[in-house]
């Protein structure tokens, strides 16, 4: 969450940035974020969490769904693809 106070790109270009380094040198990357969109973007595997105990793990797509993410965070949850 250090770059919570950068833009929205700008938080986009410098973790796409690091990650692609860390990658590269074939580090394995282990990451805590209460940012779904980085989730989405970078993750290859989640683990949810609600208060400590796990509701779900695995492949990205498997496991930040809607119906799980509303279990985690009460709330109701809605995914939209968009075409970039």
């Amino acid at each position: 969450e250090p770059m919570n106070s950068l833009d929205v790109a700008a938080q986009q270009n410098a973790l796409d940035r690091v990650l692609h380094h860390l990658c590269q040198a074939g580090i394995a990357i282990v990451m805590s974020s209460h940012d779904l969109n980085h989730t989405l973007r970078h993750a290859h595997k989640a683990w949810l969490l609600k208060r400590g105990k796990l509701i779900a793990c695995g492949r990205r797509e498997e496991v930040l769904t809607p119906s799980y993410l509303a279990q985690a965070y009460g709330l109701r949850f809605r995914r939209l693809d968009v075409k970039a």
